[in-house]
């Protein structure tokens, strides 16, 4: 997994920072969440070019072929639906796709926050002008998570950045992303401030179907 700096730990709740799940692993990640105008979500994980100097790629292509890979399993934890793997390359470099479905960006957020005990809400409200906001709010941690909770559902957080695509539609306003059109990028950074300096940390995203 590539490292995932200060700003973006926080979003994912500090603790999955440091956590690789494939550490040998050479790869190049694409972090996609696709959103219905409805915000019901298609996440989709597209690891390229998938290769190691040792083992590795030989016990990371057998969990892909079981559907048991960190990616898959990453997702069922998250309570996704239709968990789907696609070897688009079955030698070495490997590549893989894998998505899943959820009904909801917030709830897929409040799902996110309770796995790593985090304190906070995850909510979408339909506004007067017929557009839906999303917002994540964290407001801290109610304790850390143990290792095995963070392992379980880290494999999705690979990638050094996360796009959000509208299937239909277009983004009005967002806070913690840069967006134009129908794609919004999550906003990273290096700053190290304390953890306490970080919260409450909030992203929210606004989008309409009316182009």
């Amino acid at each position: 997994m590539t490292p995932i700096t200060k700003h973006v730990r926080a979003v994912i709740l500090l603790v999955v920072a440091g956590f690789a799940s494939t550490a040998c692993l050479v790869k190049e990640t694409s972090n996609t969440l696709y959103l219905d105008g409805d915000g019901a979500v298609t996440w989709s994980i597209l690891d390229r070019n998938v290769r190691s100097d040792d083992d590795e790629e030989r016990t990371y292509f057998t969990a892909v072929q079981c559907d048991e890979h960190d990616v898959a399993r990453g997702f069922r934890n998250l309570d996704g639906r239709d968990v789907s793997t696609t070897i688009l390359r079955a030698v070495r470099p490997y590549s893989v796709l894998t998505e899943a479905r959820f009904a909801g960006l917030d709830l897929l957020g409040q799902v996110i926050l309770d796995r790593l005990r985090a304190r906070g809400t995850s909510t979408m409200v339909r506004n007067a002008d017929g557009s839906l906001t999303w917002r994540l709010v964290v407001e801290g941690m109610f304790s850390e998570p143990s290792d095995d909770e963070v392992d379980k559902v880290a494999g999705v957080f690979a990638g050094d950045r996360v796009t959000v695509i509208l299937t239909e539609g277009r983004f009005l306003a967002a806070e913690g992303f840069k967006f134009g059109g129908d794609e919004a990028v999550l906003i990273t950074d290096d700053e190290t401030a304390d953890d306490h300096e970080m919260f409450p940390l909030v992203v929210s995203l606004t989008w309409t179907l009316r182009l």
